[in-house]
């Protein structure tokens, strides 16, 4: 009989995300380990307290699709079209990094106890690399000169209000509303007009 496969610090993460998001910041841990199919004991050899474990689940995503296409400079498809994909990048950043922000708010974090888990918050964050991706547009002269900071806050914004809002409908009808978006700003910012 071979010794049982140990869980990945991955695996752990992943469970203990899902279960703090399902049940709250309250899950015992037995309820996570549980679910792991291990032990406490193997819980707090990984991690050496419950608030350790909740903040490196509930922490920031390594990297996102978003962080990849706003790290770079609008490639040579057209500006819109870029634009849809980076509303659809936002909104499944913002779908998973709301809950573990929520549950971290909702165990009484501080600001100041948030920071020490992200250095920025998502959204702050977000809107930065939008902004500056903004301005790579507009020094090729794909877009309009707009303040890219206001711009950024703007389509963010609608982008995540729109899009809670729609929380339950279809993905079609997030890629609508995500597109309405991108139309309504594209017009502002559209060299051409």
């Amino acid at each position: 009989m071979g010794r049982k496969k140990e869980k990945t610090d991955e695996e752990i993460l992943s469970t203990a995300r899902s279960c703090f998001i399902q049940y709250g910041p309250a899950v015992a841990t037995g309820v996570i380990a549980k679910e792991l199919g291990v032990s406490q004991a193997t819980l707090f050899n990984r991690f050496n307290t419950k608030r350790e474990l909740m903040f490196a689940a509930l922490g920031p995503p390594e990297r996102s699709r978003l962080d990849e296409m706003l790290s770079s400079a609008p490639d040579d498809r057209p500006i819109r079209d870029q634009l849809v994909e980076i509303g659809t990048a936002a909104v499944d950043y913002f779908n998973e990094t709301d809950p573990r922000l929520a549950v971290l708010k909702a165990a009484g974090l501080t600001n100041e106890q948030l920071s020490q888990c992200y250095a920025v918050m998502p959204a702050d964050a977000t809107r930065d690399k939008f902004s500056r991706w903004i301005t790579k547009a507009q020094t090729s002269s794909r877009v309009t000169d707009v303040d890219a900071e206001h711009l950024s806050v703007a389509f963010m914004g609608a982008l995540k209000s729109g899009v809670a809002a729609l929380e339950d409908n279809p993905p079609s009808d997030q890629l609508k509303y995500i597109e309405g978006v991108v139309n309504i700003f594209w017009r502002a910012i559209d060299p051409s007009r």
